[in-house]
């Protein structure tokens, strides 16, 4: 419609103006023989005057040239007679034009109002549909955000998915023979991922999330306290009662150990596999289930390593094995950070916490497929590298001790070297995401309405455990 009338506007202004102009051309055509033909009337009565005097009769008789003469007066005469009825159908003309261009400004005034009114209404209209649009996408999106942390916390209560304080037992010595001073680092380290892991736990209500440091702070007062009434313990991460333990070198495993290590990758494997698909988050490595012959697939072949590495573990392939378990945290790491939570180099070890830590995102499923937040992502790129995390791995396992304690210590602080200094390029979470949908449901590690196990609390924050016989260490 717009179109139309910018069309019509385009032919009929130059045609008024063309037709005004042809108007002011015939007045001045009409004033000019006007002012010919009264010339020539005063010079033909100048001449006959001149010609036969006052009285042309006098003589008796008209002569040839007053004839003459007077038949040039008449043709005048006749002429004037018929400029006069075209100037008379020119000023008829001139008034049915402008009787015209009146209607069309009355039509251009009508149709301008008319088009402003379809404008408006026009835009009321896209508005609404719009905003109709939008909250049904809105729905959706919020409809399947729903589901799919439905769908999360549905499988954190199949895998039993849960973060505990375990107790050592009084037996039990530790591989480095540091005595008190390794307790006191298993009680600092047990403080400080405390602190650490108290932000992962979904907060119900957006007031909770809105408290500050007095929140956090009493927060992290109440776990402290917890570890100190609890001297000794380690906290760790369990699925389905499995802990994933650094038992020394892997291949010095007994079979016990091994079966175990198995048990909990296999498990986390899979809820790997289920949340990726859940979330419909692409994992940089493809990751097959298959028992005792899973598989992670590296993304680059050659002729001697085909780039397919097992995550089942036995006495024959130590090395690949520990490549694979690195691929696999790799994948774990990327999955958290498209839900906006970030992993540091080194904390990828971290198989089951980074796991648990993916699993309570602020805002858990709410991008598919890509990182979450375009703020969070320009200022907190995924800068892993793969080959940093494996040889990380390998030199955890081959040590068996935590990434800090990794001997000689320079070689760990060389691998973290290569990074961005965490304080300076870190968002918080806190900061970024504090803003959450009402119709967010919080997904819990505890498994609602599960029976505790293993001396379990479930109405604590911090589950107590008692230490497994020959576990050594723990990250």
């Amino acid at each position: 419609m717009v179109l139309k009338t910018n069309c019509y506007w385009n032919y009929i202004i130059p045609s008024i103006l063309k037709k005004s102009e042809m108007v002011l051309k015939y007045r001045q055509q009409k004033a000019d023989l006007i002012a010919t033909i009264e010339e020539h009337l005063a010079a033909s009565g100048e001449c006959i005057q001149e010609l036969v005097g006052t009285n042309p009769t006098s003589n008796g008789s008209i002569s040839a040239e007053y004839a003459l003469v007077l038949s040039r007066v008449q043709l005048l005469e006749t002429l004037v007679a018929n400029r006069k009825e075209v100037i008379q159908q020119l000023r008829e003309k001139v008034l049915n034009m402008q009787t015209l261009k009146q209607t069309r400004a009355q039509d251009i005034f009508n149709i301008q109002k008319r088009l402003d009114a379809i404008r408006q209404s026009s835009i009321q209209t896209i508005q609404t549909n719009i905003q109709r649009t939008t909250d049904s996408y809105i729905q959706i999106i919020n409809s399947m955000l729903r589901h799919r942390r439905r769908l999360v916390k549905d499988l954190l209560s199949v895998f039993r998915l849960r973060r505990v304080l375990r107790r050592k037992s009084a037996g039990i010595g530790n591989d480095s023979g540091s005595g008190k001073n390794e307790t006191e680092r298993w009680n600092t380290n047990a403080m400080s991922a405390m602190g650490s892991t108290s932000t992962l736990s979904s907060p119900n209500t957006s007031t909770n999330r809105n408290r500050g440091k007095e929140s956090r702070n009493s927060n992290l007062a109440a776990h402290m306290s917890a570890i100190d009434e609890a001297a000794g313990s380690q906290i760790e991460y369990r699925v389905l009662l499995v802990g994933f333990t650094i038992y020394g070198a892997l291949h010095l495993l007994t079979n016990q150990q091994r079966e175990k290590l198995n048990a909990v990758v296999g498990y986390a494997l899979q809820l790997t596999i289920f949340l990726s698909q859940y979330l419909d988050i692409v994992l940089p490595f493809h990751t097959t289930f298959a028992g005792d012959q899973s598989s992670i697939q590296q993304s680059f072949e050659s002729e001697i390593d085909h780039g397919t590495k097992p995550l089942f573990t036995d006495e024959a392939n130590t090395e690949s094995f520990v490549t694979g378990l690195a691929l696999l945290n790799y994948n774990i790491a990327y999955l958290c950070y498209t839900q906006g939570v970030n992993i540091p180099f080194e904390r990828s070890v971290n198989l089951l916490e980074n796991l648990a830590a993916c699993c309570q995102a602020i805002d858990l499923g709410r991008e598919f497929g890509r990182p979450r937040d375009t703020a969070f992502t320009k200022s907190q790129l995924f800068d892993l590298e793969a080959s940093s995390v494996i040889q990380l791995h390998a030199a955890c396992w081959t040590t068996g001790k935590p990434w800090e304690l990794v001997s000689p210590p320079t070689h760990a602080e060389a691998l973290m070297g290569v990074k961005v200094d965490e304080s300076a390029r870190s968002v918080s979470l806190k900061s970024q995401h504090s803003k959450a949908s009402l119709e967010d449901v919080p997904v819990q590690l505890v498994a609602f309405g599960a029976e505790p196990t293993e001396n379990e609390d479930s109405g604590d924050a911090w589950h107590i455990v008692d230490e497994d016989e020959g576990v050594s260490m723990q990250i």
